[in-house]
C-alpha cells in the first residue's frame, strides 16, 4: 500500500460520504471519516478498503470499498438513528496495539504475537482483524479479533 493508495481511498469515500451513500442525516453530519484501513485476502491481496466513520470516540459504521474504490456497502453499528447508544468504541476496531490487547484475552499468557492485519474470516462480510500468534512451542496460530471479541481461527 502507497500513500497515493491511501489518498485515492480517501477521497472515495469522502465522495461517497458527500453523496448519501451514508442514509442517516446526522452521522453525515456529526460523524467523521477516519484514515482508510487496507483488508487484506488470506492470501495476502487487498480485498477492500475498510473506512471507519466516527463521531466523538465510538465507531457509528464503517464504509467498505472493493479494491477498485467502488461503493461496496455501508453498515451501520447505531441501534437506531442519531444515537450512539451501544456504538463500540473506535480504538477496539481501528487501533493496531489495541487490537492485540483485545487478542491477548484469547491466547495463553506467554504467546507472543506478531502484527495484525484487517482481514475477514471466511467471507467479506465478516471483517475481523488478523492476529498471527507464536507460543512456546514454536506453534503458529491466528487469533481473530472483532471489536472486543477475540477468538481462535480454526
Amino acid at each position: 500500500m502507497t500513500a497515493a493508495d491511501l489518498r485515492r481511498a480517501a477521497k472515495a469515500a469522502k465522495q461517497l460520504f458527500a453523496a448519501g451513500a451514508v442514509e442517516d442525516p446526522w452521522v453525515r453530519s456529526h460523524a467523521r471519516l477516519e484514515q482508510p484501513i487496507e483488508v487484506m485476502a488470506p492470501g495476502g491481496s487487498r480485498a477492500a478498503w475498510f473506512i471507519p466513520v466516527l463521531a466523538e470516540q465510538s465507531l457509528v459504521g464503517y464504509l467498505l470499498l472493493d479494491p477498485a474504490l467502488q461503493f461496496i456497502k455501508w453498515s451501520s453499528f447505531q441501534r437506531r438513528p442519531g444515537s450512539l447508544e451501544r456504538c463500540p468504541k473506535a480504538n477496539a476496531w481501528i487501533d493496531p496495539e489495541r487490537v492485540v490487547a483485545i487478542a491477548r484475552q484469547a491466547a495463553r499468557a506467554d504467546t507472543r504475537f506478531g502484527t495484525p492485519t484487517l482481514s475477514y474470516d471466511g467471507v467479506l462480510d465478516r471483517i475481523a482483524w488478523r492476529v498471527p500468534a507464536t507460543g512456546p512451542d514454536g506453534k503458529t496460530s491466528t487469533i481473530f479479533v472483532a471489536g472486543e471479541f477475540a477468538y481462535a481461527a480454526r
